[in-house]
């Protein structure tokens, strides 16, 4: 499906990957060794979703197999999900010291864009999906591109996204953040 594209402009580095590509776990792993500052701050991931919505569980997923792992300040699980709801509740409770990794499902403008993972070296903002304006979060953003959505019943879009895209990209990003860290 879609190539992988690398950008740099002005400080901001962008990957986007299709999860199937066979070099996606090393990709996003080294791009995850370039932009976390591994030895000078602690990091904590906060994965936005909720187990509630197939389409909106990829930010569960991604914080479930990351806490299995054993990777420490990991917020947003299927146990504990992180979502509009609490998402200030959750940042609040990250010391400010920390980095903060942004992860969440997103919907794209067309069948071509399902299936990338995206890192950008910008905050996220969670919700824009679904026409939600929530906190910002963090100084890296991973999203998850789950299906595509056309501006019109976002919602249903969501509930109609397959498990398996969702599992499946889930289990690129965390195997790469785990390989960086």
């Amino acid at each position: 499906m879609g190539p992988e594209t690398v950008n740099k402009i002005s400080n901001k580095h962008v990957i986007s990957i299709y999860y199937q590509d066979k070099l996606a776990v090393h990709r996003l792993s080294e791009v995850f060794k370039e932009l976390l500052p591994l030895n000078q701050r602690p990091i904590s991931f906060i994965c936005i979703g909720t187990d509630r919505s197939t389409g909106d569980s990829f930010g569960p997923l991604t914080g479930t197999f990351l806490q299995q792992a054993g990777l420490k300040n990991v917020h947003g699980s299927l146990n504990k999900p992180v979502h509009a709801c609490n998402l200030d509740y959750y940042l609040n409770k990250i010391p400010k010291s920390h980095f903060i990794v942004g992860l969440d499902a997103a919907l794209g403008k067309n069948v071509d864009s399902i299936g990338m993972i995206n890192v950008k070296n910008s905050m996220l903002y969670p919700g824009r999906g679904v026409n939600k304006q929530l906190t910002p979060v963090g100084e890296l953003a991973v999203t998850f591109t789950v299906n595509a959505g056309s501006g019109f019943m976002e919602y249903l879009v969501l509930q109609s996204t397959r498990l398996n895209i969702v599992w499946e990209g889930a289990k690129v990003v965390a195997k790469a953040i785990l390989s960086a860290t």
